[in-house]
């Protein structure tokens, strides 16, 4: 039998429900504050327009890619709304191991030159970064 939980889980607005892990960091400076996703997992939009106007979130300011499984990037595709609508781009970092699966599983979004002309797509800038510390605004990860 399910736990009170799983029950809960199910129900739209309970803190129980499950998506992919991800999580939105906000930094702030004395200069700007900036808006970091750690990864877009397949359900990323769906909690986007849930906690994003709850808490008066725009813009993306930058996409830390923790590794190349769905969890992690089944959304990426999804970030066209920002990159359509509210910026023109957006910077995502990922290790190379991981951008070259990107390479094949989102090829669309990585060489954008595969693109029928007219199709909305994200518009991403990919930072291929080590896997030691390295800095996102102004933000050492």
């Amino acid at each position: 039998s399910c736990s009170q939980v799983c029950i809960k889980a199910v129900e739209p607005g309970n803190r129980n429900r499950r998506r992919n892990t991800s999580i939105l960091l906000r930094h702030v400076t004395p200069s700007r504050t900036s808006n970091i996703l750690i990864d877009a997992g397949k359900f990323f939009y769906h909690s986007a327009l849930e906690w994003f106007p709850a808490f008066g979130l725009r813009e993306i300011d930058a996409v830390i890619i923790t590794h190349s499984h769905a969890d992690a990037i089944g959304g990426l595709d999804c970030l066209r709304d920002w990159t359509n609508n509210v910026q023109p781009s957006i910077p995502i970092y990922v290790a190379p191991r991981d951008y070259e699966v990107m390479k094949m599983t989102h090829h669309y979004l990585v060489d954008t030159s595969t693109v029928i002309p007219g199709a909305a797509v994200s518009t991403l800038q990919f930072n291929i970064m080590e896997e030691e510390p390295f800095t996102v605004q102004d933000l050492e990860v």
